[in-house]
C-alpha cells in the first residue's frame, strides 16, 4: 500500500464480513498512515490524534497507535496488509513509520489483526481484534502523545487505553512485545498458585503456597477473614519470592485466609484460599516445628516453628546420611512463632536430589526433628 503524501487515507478491501459493535461491515475499510483504521468509509480526516470516543475524524475508528506520521520521510517502511484465509485473519501492519517532527526520530512498527467472525466466533457475534506492538516509542509531547483505543460507529461509546500518556486504570503501557486482544469473551484467569496450605501451630497459623508456574508477580498480600470481616495481615506486600507467612495473631476460632497476587500496573489477582484455626495461645511451652508444607514437596516446602523463649536457634536440613544440606535459620530469634522456607537447594544453590530429608530445630538445649520427602 503506497502513501505518497502525509495525512493520506486509503480504501482497502475487507476480505470477510466483520461485525463491530453489533453492526456488520462488508466491502471496504479506511486505513490511515497515521496508525488507525475506520469501518466508516466517509471521506473525513483528522491528522491530529484526539481522545476516544470523539466527534473528530471518522466514525467507528480503531486506533492501535494514532499519531502524526509522515510516509514520505526517508527510511519509512510503509503500510502493508495480509489476508490469511486459513487462519481467518486480516492484518494491517504499520512498518517503521516515522513521525513528522524531525526531533522524534524513533520508528514505530505495530499491527492490527482483524479476526474473521466465521472462523473465530465470539459471544454476541462481534469480531475480535488484536493490537500487536514490535517497536513503539510514545513520546510526542507536543501533541498529546499517541491515542490507543477504539470507538463505536455513533461515537457515543468506546474504550481508550491511552491518550496524552495517561493510561486507563490497570492498562499496560504500550511498548515492544505488548499484545492487546479486543474481545467479547469472558476473561479466563488461570490460578497463580497450585496450592495454599494452612497449618495450625501454637498460637498461630502457618501458611505456605506454591506458584502454579513461572509467571512473574510483583508481590503477595495475605488476607484473613473471620466473623469480624477481612483484614490485611501485612502492612506492606510480601516480596515476590515469599512462599510462607505466619499469622502470629490468629483468632481462636476458624479463619479463612486469602492469598492475593500483585502484578505490574496495579493489577491484582485472588490467588488462593485456605482455612485453619490456631491450636490455642502460645504459652511458652515446648519447642514446636511443623512437618513442612507441602509434604511430599516438589521443589521446596515451608515450615512453621515456635520458640518457648528468645535466644539462639538453628533450623537445618540433613540428608539420610546425616550430612548438612542447608541451614535455614541461624542466630538469635524472639520467642513465639516463626516460619522458614526451604527451596529444595543445598548451601551451594544446587538442586538437592529427590529423597528423604530431616529438618531439625534446636534452641536452648532442646531439639525437635521432622521428616520431609522431596520429589522431583
Amino acid at each position: 500500500m503506497v502513501f505518497a503524501v502525509d495525512n493520506e487515507v486509503k480504501l482497502v478491501d475487507l476480505p470477510f464480513d466483520f461485525t463491530y459493535y453489533g453492526q456488520e461491515f462488508d466491502g471496504q475499510i479506511r486505513v490511515s498512515e497515521n496508525g488507525w483504521i475506520s469501518f466508516d468509509t466517509d471521506d473525513e480526516l483528522e491528522f491530529y490524534n484526539w481522545p476516544l470516543p470523539s466527534s473528530h475524524g471518522n466514525h467507528s475508528m480503531v486506533a492501535p497507535f494514532w499519531d502524526n506520521f509522515d510516509p514520505a520521510l526517508a527510511g519509512t517502511g510503509g503500510v502493508f496488509t495480509h489476508h490469511d484465509a486459513v487462519a481467518g485473519t486480516f492484518t494491517i501492519e504499520w512498518s517503521r513509520m516515522r513521525h513528522y517532527l524531525p526531533e522524534i526520530d524513533d520508528v514505530q512498527t505495530f499491527q492490527l489483526v482483524l479476526r474473521d467472525p466465521a472462523v473465530h466466533p465470539a459471544p454476541g457475534g462481534d469480531g475480535e481484534m488484536l493490537f500487536l506492538y514490535r517497536q513503539v516509542h510514545n513520546r510526542d509531547t507536543l501533541r498529546q502523545y499517541a491515542t490507543v483505543g477504539w470507538e463505536s460507529p455513533d461515537e457515543d461509546d468506546g474504550v481508550q487505553l491511552s491518550y496524552s500518556d495517561d493510561y486507563a486504570p490497570g492498562a499496560a503501557p504500550v511498548g515492544p512485545g505488548l499484545a492487546v486482544l479486543v474481545t467479547t469473551r469472558t476473561p479466563v484467569y488461570e490460578p497463580y498458585t497450585a496450592e495454599l496450605l494452612a497449618e495450625r501451630a501454637p498460637g498461630a497459623v502457618a501458611l505456605a503456597w506454591r506458584p502454579a508456574d513461572d509467571r512473574p508477580v510483583a508481590g503477595w498480600l495475605v488476607m484473613r477473614a473471620d466473623d469480624d470481616g477481612e483484614v490485611a495481615l501485612t502492612a506492606a506486600p510480601l516480596p515476590a519470592a515469599a512462599r510462607a507467612f505466619v499469622d502470629a495473631a490468629a483468632p481462636a476460632g476458624e479463619a479463612t485466609y486469602r492469598l492475593v497476587a500483585l502484578h505490574a500496573y496495579g493489577h491484582r489477582s485472588a490467588a488462593a484460599t485456605a482455612s485453619a484455626a490456631a491450636t490455642g495461645s502460645f504459652d511458652g511451652g515446648a519447642l514446636f516445628l511443623s512437618s513442612g508444607q507441602p509434604n511430599p514437596a516438589r521443589g521446596g516446602a515451608a515450615m512453621a516453628f515456635a520458640l518457648p523463649r528468645g535466644g539462639a536457634a538453628t533450623l537445618r536440613v540433613f540428608d539420610l546420611a546425616g550430612r548438612l544440606v542447608r541451614t535455614l535459620v541461624a542466630g538469635d530469634r524472639p520467642a513465639g512463632p516463626g516460619a522458614a522456607v526451604w527451596d529444595g537447594r543445598d548451601e551451594g544453590g544446587r538442586d538437592a536430589p529427590a529423597g528423604v530429608y530431616f529438618c531439625r530445630l534446636e534452641s536452648a538445649g532442646a531439639a525437635v526433628t521432622r521428616k520431609l520427602v522431596l520429589v522431583r
